[in-house]
């Protein structure tokens, strides 16, 4: 069992070392890391929050159900909370069967199989529900948004799918190959481009398109000059 010291103040050593001495190690003091843990009113609070969020608009994504949960102020902006909260409570939600499965969208993952039919006629059947006329052929510009965030294409394709504008997911900073077939169809088209971007208000979310802009001009030898950065699809259309 350790013991108490008592020292005088003649004894007391001071909190440095003298010339010609070594200063003794540091003394390690543990700290109480204990989380507190939220109480049942406020996970409850948290679900019927993501109920709401949900009912509203759906499917979406879970990382648009945290992005929405911090901008009401429900939990914090934070990884921590997005994977022990956020992705936690859907997967308990879905399967007490408090929402539905298909409310929630996973665009990371899908299947590859080519489309067969059982026939000609089933064939034919298949290709008329698709067809669309292409109404951007006859027009003298070309348009393209681009998004920064994967969790925001859901959303904004519920507007460019209206309107046949081709919707590119950037990811940030885009890879080179990416930026590459994008310009090449930019310039196969021998149209003015315009090209609206949807990204984080922050010093990364302004450099990504200013770098990969400087990429497309220099596959396009530069024939658009700058992305129109956006705020909200629907006050430019």
């Amino acid at each position: 069992m350790p013991t108490a010291i008592k020292q005088s103040s003649e004894s007391v050593k001071p909190p440095w070392p003298n010339a010609g001495e070594t200063a003794d190690p540091p003394i390690y003091v543990p700290y109480n890391i204990k989380r507190s843990r939220r109480t049942k009113a406020e996970i409850a609070g948290i679900r019927d929050a993501i109920v709401d969020i949900l009912s509203e608009d759906n499917p979406q994504t879970v990382r648009q159900v945290f992005y929405a949960l911090t901008v009401k102020g429900v939990i914090a902006k934070a990884e921590m909370e997005y994977h022990r909260t956020v992705i936690r409570l859907l997967v308990e939600m879905r399967e007490a069967g408090k929402i539905p499965f298909n409310w929630i969208a996973d665009n990371t993952r899908w299947q590859r199989k080519p489309a067969t039919f059982t026939g000609l006629e089933a064939c034919l059947s298949n290709t008329s529900k698709y067809y669309r006329r292409d109404l951007w052929a006859a027009m003298p510009v070309y348009v393209e948004v681009w998004c920064e965030k994967d969790a925001l294409a859901g959303v904004l394709m519920q507007e460019t799918e209206i309107y046949d504008v081709p919707l590119m997911v950037s990811r940030g900073y885009s890879s080179l190959s990416f930026l590459h077939s994008a310009a090449e169809a930019i310039a196969a088209n021998g149209k003015p481009a315009y090209i609206y971007h949807f990204g984080d208000l922050d010093p990364s979310g302004v450099d990504a398109p200013t770098g990969s802009l400087r990429a497309q001009r220099q596959q396009c030898h530069g024939r658009f000059t700058r992305r129109q950065p956006c705020r909200s699809w629907r006050s430019h259309q």
